[in-house]
């Protein structure tokens, strides 16, 4: 709805690792999702299915949005502004070139099982051609 009405992220002194907007772009492209757990009470834990996965290489994505942001700081708060549609072309564009985009590749790493089916997606919709 955001990129509908030409809405803006807006990062205040955060880094792209809190830009959440990147999640919608990996979702579109169909990178797998994660489970997180949250705790109810002592011993007990909840799942919580579907919720995006890491998120600490988004920063590699600043590079490739830097002619479409404006900066100023605020005090000393760094304070980023990016249409929000700059920043879903440039992640579906990353990703598509290189399926490992923002994406971890240590094996321990959530991550990486993201890359693992991503890659497996890829190599079928390849072989349906």
């Amino acid at each position: 709805m955001l990129a509908e009405l030409e809405g803006d992220v807006l990062l205040l002194g955060v880094s792209h690792a809190s830009n959440t907007a990147i999640h919608l772009a990996e979702q579109r492209l169909g990178r797998s999702r994660f489970y997180r757990y949250a705790k109810v009470t002592d011993q007990v834990w909840m799942e919580l299915p579907n919720i995006p996965g890491q998120s600490h290489r988004f920063d590699e994505i600043e590079p490739h949005c830097r002619a479409a942001t404006q900066e100023v700081m605020i005090g000393s708060c760094r304070a980023r502004c990016i249409p929000i549609r700059e920043v879903l072309a440039t992640a579906e564009r990353l990703i598509r070139a290189n399926p490992a985009a923002l994406l971890c590749e240590h094996p321990d790493c959530r991550c990486f099982a993201a890359l693992q089916q991503r890659l497996e997606t890829l190599s079928r919709e390849n072989k349906e051609q």
